[in-house]
């Protein structure tokens, strides 16, 4: 056995100690793993003097086998939510252009979208303002028109699902929602629009679109009546926009450049007065639209004398350039005699057409018709060319009497100015065959009576929108009596019951009351 010597401190001196060198490797081996030991538990105890107590070892316990088969429970499959119709849309102005702009529309299928007037109640299909084509989903920025002048502040946005035909048709289709949506236009200016048209023998007029803020009337005058006095038809019109709205006129005084005019409607409501109804204006010009008629063959030819060989047509409409030619009365089968007269006529309104006659010719009923100038341009050239024209197949003729008598027409009316600025009356119409005196006579109960109150000298002839001069002004309300005189004695000097006596017409003076109205 080996032995080694080593000397350890303790701390105080005892000697030197002799161990063997097995006996101490197996001493330090022991000393170095307590040291060891003690570090860890020194480490997990955080420095704890305590010593640390003895884990129990776990004992494990018995597990009951599964006495039967557990079977997975199937997974549910998922159920898809409908989409709920929303319309998103919000206050706007409308532009001229009648642009209406939604936000978004959600629809669960394909569908519409529609405007509507609002506060009707039930939608009606028929009165929809706009609309416009939706695909299931959502649809943002949709834009659908309606009219830019609508007057209302508000309409109604009515989504309709199902899309049944492409073609709009609400009554086909599901309404799903119904929105209300305030809106506002620029301004709601009054308008009218007309197109150029035929009229025919039945004189209705279409007027193509009117937009009256509220209730009103459009009329028809010649398109130089500026005053709007010579009305020649209306019709009434609805608040909002009424389109093809047609009115019959007095065609046969009309000519051919026209007039349509919006009227308000005044008190009382639903009656046309010309006095209360005047014009809607807009900066003080009246909501107005001309336009031009083309009329069917016409002549108007009072009955009346022929003077001096020559008669007035008040009015001949054709259409093309042609004749005016004159017939000798017809026969018992309705033919036509010998022309004896022709004079040249221009295409749309001829008035006023002086027509010469041959006078040995004359008979007391004549006819006149229209015939084409198709030949050489500007000559009678009938029967070689020029036929007679035709209106619908058909040959036509006017007939007029040349025994009537002398003719004295007016009517109630104020008092007008004469050219030495007095007082004087208007007479519309005097045919005479002589040279004549028109007395303005006082009334006595209903009849004209002695006193004068002025007069004026007329040559012979067809005379219209005659004045004469009065010396005495008549008071208003007051009748007065025109009384037609021959000039037999002095020349343009009134001779009354000297020379110059009342002109009898089957043995009665022909005479002419008329009313002073303010």
């Amino acid at each position: 056995m080996a032995w080694s010597r080593i000397t350890v401190d303790l701390g105080f001196q005892i000697g030197p100690i002799t161990i063997p060198a097995v006996m101490l490797r197996q001493r330090l081996t022991a000393i170095l793993t307590g040291v060891a030991l003690a570090g860890l538990v020194l480490g997990s105890s955080g420095c704890s003097q305590e010593p640390a107590a003895p884990t129990p070892t776990p004992t494990r316990a018995a597990t009951a086998a599964p006495t039967g088969t557990v079977r997975p429970s199937p997974t549910p499959n998922p159920t898809a939510t409908p989409i709920p119709p929303s319309i998103d849309a919000s206050y706007q102005l409308i532009g001229p252009d009648g642009a209406l702009h939604v936000d978004e529309v959600v629809i669960p299928e394909d569908g519409w979208l529609a405007a509507y007037p609002d506060g009707q109640g039930e939608l009606d299909p028929a009165a929809d303002l706009g609309h416009v084509a939706l695909t299931a989903g959502s649809n943002p920025s949709v834009t659908l028109s309606i009219d830019p002048m609508w007057p209302e502040r508000s309409i109604q946005l009515a989504l309709f699902g199902g899309r049944s035909e492409d073609a709009f048709a609400p009554s086909l289709d599901t309404l799903l929602q119904v929105t209300r949506l305030e809106i506002d236009t620029p301004m709601t200016i009054p308008a009218i629009s007309v197109a150029d048209q035929e009229i025919m023998v039945d004189g209705l007029v279409t007027i193509e679109r009117v937009f009256a803020p509220r209730p009103a009337w459009v009329a028809i005058y010649p398109a130089d009546d500026h005053g709007h006095e010579r009305l020649l038809g209306y019709a009434p019109v609805m608040a909002g926009e009424s389109k093809n709205i047609t009115l019959p006129i007095r065609w046969r005084e009309a000519p051919t450049d026209l007039q349509a005019v919006i009227l308000a409607d005044g008190a009382p409501e639903n009656v046309y007065d010309p006095a209360a109804d005047r014009p809607v204006t807009v900066n003080g010009t009246p909501i107005a639209a001309t336009f031009t008629a083309t009329f069917p063959p016409d002549i108007v030819i009072i009955d009346q004398p022929v003077i001096n060989g020559q008669f007035v047509a008040d009015r001949v409409v054709s259409p093309e350039d042609g004749w005016l030619v004159v017939y000798e009365d017809g026969d018992e089968d309705g033919q036509p005699g010998f022309i004896i007269g022709s004079i040249a006529v221009k295409k749309g309104l001829n008035e006023r057409i002086e027509v010469r006659v041959n006078p040995a010719a004359l008979a007391p009923q004549l006819l006149v018709t229209l015939h084409e100038d198709t030949g050489t341009v500007g000559t009678f050239d009938f029967p070689g060319s020029d036929p007679p024209r035709r209106y619908q197949e058909l040959a036509f003729f006017t007939r007029f009497r040349t025994d009537a008598g002398p003719i004295l027409e007016g009517a109630d009316r104020p008092l007008a100015e004469s050219e030495a600025d007095g007082p004087a009356i208007a007479i519309d119409l005097a045919v005479v065959d002589v040279d004549f005196w028109i007395a303005v006579q006082a009334d006595e109960n209903g009849r004209p009576g002695e006193t004068i109150l002025g007069q004026g000298w007329f040559p012979a002839g067809f005379h219209r929108d005659l004045l004469v001069s009065l010396e005495t002004a008549p008071a208003t309300g007051a009748t007065i009596h025109a009384v037609l005189y021959q000039d037999n004695g002095t020349r343009e000097e009134f001779e009354r019951n000297q020379t110059d006596f009342p002109i009898l017409f089957r043995r009665r003076p022909i005479t002419l009351p008329i009313t002073i109205t303010p």
